[in-house]
């Protein structure tokens, strides 16, 4: 048996490996500044910031350039020594080929493990780091924004000033999270956006306004401070001004607005531990926490609705006789709560509770206050109770609309005020409905969905989106995971097919062979992304697309093979 020639194994790597480390250098630069033109385009990034981010992204790139700068560096080595007949040699002294690629190999796998070390645990925290970046140059877009008179939406809040400017952020006393950004704004206008109909629920109007913004852990939110506000709710059409003095520490505050993390919620992002406990719990993804909140508003709001209806269809029983079984629902106000009755029910629509209130029978609303009759609202028009939004973590509430309405004062019987119509907001059931929901798993969430309320269709379309979403997480895991180890493999087959084509191809130009090389591995790449995406096309099983992925994987090396048989051969 014949020694391993050592010798010539460390000169084919030298060679190797300082073609790998420049042709890799060179392209992940060019590819991270690519990468940074369209952030930098659109106002997101600075000179300095620029330089920040391709040091970020660079690392990154190896995923997508260390596969053709292996291929580049091995093709060049290999057709230098064809060309110089050092591989005729080789194999006239009695060396086989598969003897003769064996350091390439060995690169290769070295390469693939490397790869795969990096793109689970360590490019990950590279790619956030990158993404902060860009999300910390976000508030500058809005700046930049709102100096041209444009309104900026965030999360549930449309913004708009006349002017707007950022200043060094002050420090605040006491708390362990230090503002990170401070924009001035003068003349400014704020309005809270209903998450379903993108309709102005309530707007803020103010002389000044601070917006602090804050990062930790990952997470960005910030903060908004009035000065000398003005407040009204679309819901009440009641508006209280709020006089605080200019630059006081009490000035009105918003409730704190957490801004959608560009990383957080991407399986690219995370390392492989994070893609594992999100496999087997995914209610920690906020997408997942979303829909899930969404379900149990649903249910929530279906449930208030049927709790209504029953209690309504009791009370028209009753209707007419001495003692009028009314449903008992709670007001805004402390100690306030109304006692609704009418004759009729009608039947339930799809997102509604009508009493069909006549002249002869009329709906009728008692609003109490400590136990005191306060108000009286006689409705002779239809009476339509709707769900309003509810507040994250809150309780369904309900908003009457009243139609050919006589508002009694118990204290003057002989005066009555006329309304044609009139709408009262924020009436609570007296027990909690969505809090017991809130500790629910969305697996036991979406059985109480089908399980009681069948037929109702926001419930229904809420479960199956959520349902959805868990199933496309779950895909889009999978299909990472999947991603990932075939990007390394082929980074390994790419290294031997540069070697075994320059052999079969010697004689031919470096750039013509590595040309060859290319766009087998290019075709190898795309068929690998062809196949993560159908992983997560909701078109398309996840199967196809794992299959799909590897086939990529398995074409590069068919292709190995065959050229490796027809050199044996030879």
């Amino acid at each position: 048996m014949c020694p391993m020639p050592w010798t010539l194994y460390r000169y084919i790597l030298k060679d190797i490996v300082k073609l790998l480390l420049i042709s890799t250098l060179s392209l992940v630069t060019v590819i991270s500044f690519a990468v940074a033109i369209k952030p930098l385009s659109e106002g997101l990034l600075d000179l300095g910031g620029l330089f920040k981010f391709v040091g970020a992204t660079a690392p990154t790139m190896l995923v997508y350039a260390l596969p053709f700068s292996a291929a580049f560096a091995v093709t060049l080595t290999f057709c230098r020594l064809a060309g110089d007949n050092e591989i005729t040699a080789c194999s006239a002294s009695g060396m086989s080929y598969l003897s003769i690629l064996l350091p390439v190999i060995g690169l290769g796998a070295a390469l693939m493990v490397f790869l795969f070390v990096m793109s689970n645990w360590v490019l990950p925290t590279f790619t956030r780091a990158a993404m902060e970046l860009v999300q910390k140059d976000v508030m500058r877009v809005l700046v930049h924004q709102l100096r041209e008179r444009k309104p900026v939406v965030l999360a549930d809040y449309k913004i708009y000033a006349n002017q707007a400017e950022e200043v060094p952020p002050p420090r605040i006393e006491n708390s362990d999270v230090q503002p990170d950004q401070l924009i001035l704004l003068r003349g400014v206008a704020i309005g809270r956006l209903d998450p379903r109909t993108q309709k102005t629920r309530s707007d803020h109007t103010a002389e000044e306004a601070d917006i602090l913004v804050f990062r930790d852990a990952g997470r960005t939110w910030v903060q908004f401070r009035l000065k000398n506000a003005l407040y009204h709710d679309e819901t009440t059409g009641n508006p209280f001004l709020d006089s605080t003095a200019l630059g006081a520490e009490a000035a009105e505050m918003l409730p704190n607005i957490e801004l959608p993390s560009r990383f957080r919620d991407k399986p690219k992002a995370m390392s492989f531990a994070e893609l594992g406990a999100l496999l087997d719990d995914p209610q920690g993804h906020p997408r997942i926490i979303s829909e899930k909140q969404n379900l149990i508003e649903a249910i929530a709001e279906e449930d208030l609705l049927d709790r209504l209806e029953e209690g309504l269809t009791r009370s028209a029983q009753s209707y007419g006789s001495a003692e009028v079984l009314g449903v008992r629902l709670i007001g805004a106000h402390e100690h306030q709560h109304y006692v609704v009755s009418c004759a009729a029910v009608a039947p339930r629509e799809a997102e509604a509770v009508v009493i069909p209130a006549s002249p002869e029978k009329p709906a009728l609303i008692d609003l109490y206050e400590g136990g005191r009759l306060l108000r009286r609202y006689e409705a002779r028009g239809a009476v339509r109770f709707e769900p309003v939004a509810m507040e994250p973590g809150g309780e369904p509430r309900l908003s009457p609309l009243l139609r050919n309405v006589s508002i009694v004062d118990p204290r003057r019987p002989d005066r009555t005020t006329e309304r044609s119509e009139i709408k009262l907001t924020r009436l609570w059931w007296p027990q909690p409905i969505a809090g017991p929901l809130i500790g629910q798993s969305t697996t036991e969430l979406i059985g109480v969905a089908g399980q009681r309320f069948p037929a109702s269709i926001p419930v229904g379309r809420a479960a199956v989106t959520l349902q959805t979403q868990i199933e496309r997480l779950h895909n889009r895991v999978i299909s990472e995971v999947h991603e990932r180890a075939g990007t390394a493999v082929g980074c390994m087959l790419a290294a031997v097919l540069g070697a075994v084509l320059s052999i079969y191809l010697r004689g031919r130009l470096p750039l013509v062979v590595y040309l060859w090389t290319f766009l087998i591995v290019l075709g190898g790449t795309l068929v690998l992304q062809t196949g993560a995406r159908l992983a997560t096309d909701d078109n398309r099983s996840l199967t196809l697309g794992i299959a799909v992925l590897w086939m990529s994987v398995a074409g590069v090396a068919g292709a190995i093979a065959y050229l490796y048989v027809r050199l044996s051969r030879n």
